[in-house]
């Protein structure tokens, strides 16, 4: 890929053009945050700055000619793909919000199986609301042996497996489990899917290539969206397409600052 240098304008928003980086780091932070954090190994970053014109002709002879020309609206976009998925790029995938999820330490929970649905196959523990249950570190079924009527498959997520043949098949189960606490300190983020429509960011493109004009972009406030589906399974290599409006704000779109060689 090649390095595209980019004109000497220091505030975005004043001209009819694209402006592209690619070989670039991208840095985002969310509105209020002085923390910036890698938004992803990014592919590509493009901003396209559109300014909407308006003219009056005026007539001499035959000729219409343009006597005025005034510019009425200025619209600011940026699209990137990024190539490596961390938390923000996942939640901007699903259209979610960020959390971090919490478990309180279970010492002899129960979890009860109906008879009919007593029969072999696999489960997955859950609260009596119907909460999911992770991390189990032991799990018992009345009137079973573990190893030799089911087993656990999946402790990470709270799966289990009961055999063909096993005792009781058919009639209603109880199995008793053990789970170690998950806390705030774990970091295991969950993302409620669907429920942020988009992602409101600070962004900063600092262009990492040997060759062009050594520079970075600010922009100070983009609301963006991914652009395609979300590939949880591919042979390729995963991507995001994000596109999405920049905002005006006190302290103008951004800026292109020329850097250091």
């Amino acid at each position: 890929m090649v390095d595209i240098a980019l004109p000497d304008y220091a505030v975005l928003g004043q001209e009819t053009a694209p402006y592209e980086l690619q070989l670039a780091e991208i840095l985002a932070r969310f509105p209020g945050s002085k923390r910036w954090f890698q938004l992803g190994d990014c592919d590509s970053f493009k901003v396209d700055i559109a300014v909407t014109k308006k003219s009056r002709e005026a007539k001499r002879g035959r000729v219409r000619e343009t006597s005025i020309e005034v510019v009425e609206s200025i619209k600011t976009s940026v699209s990137l793909k990024a190539m490596q998925f961390r938390d923000e790029i996942r939640g901007a995938a699903f259209l979610g919000e960020l959390a971090y999820f919490e478990q309180v330490a279970v010492v002899a929970g129960t979890y009860n199986i109906v008879a009919d649905d007593a029969q072999p196959g696999i489960f997955y523990v859950e609260t009596a609301d119907g909460d999911p249950v992770y991390d189990l570190l032991s799990l018992t079924i009345a009137g079973m042996t573990v190893g030799q009527h089911f087993k656990l498959v999946d402790a990470a997520a709270g799966g289990f497996e009961i055999y063909e043949g096993a005792p009781g098949l058919g009639a209603a189960l109880v199995a008793t489990y053990s789970a170690q606490a998950i806390t705030l300190a774990d970091k295991r983020t969950r993302i409620q899917i669907g429920s942020k429509p988009e992602f409101e960011l600070a962004l900063k493109a600092r262009g990492t290539s040997a060759n062009g004009t050594p520079a970075e972009i600010m922009l100070e406030s983009a609301k963006l969206a991914p652009t395609g589906g979300v590939e949880t399974l591919s042979d390729d290599w995963a991507s995001l397409d994000l596109s999405g409006a920049c905002t005006n704000t006190n302290r103008g779109v951004g800026y292109w600052q020329r850097l250091a060689a």
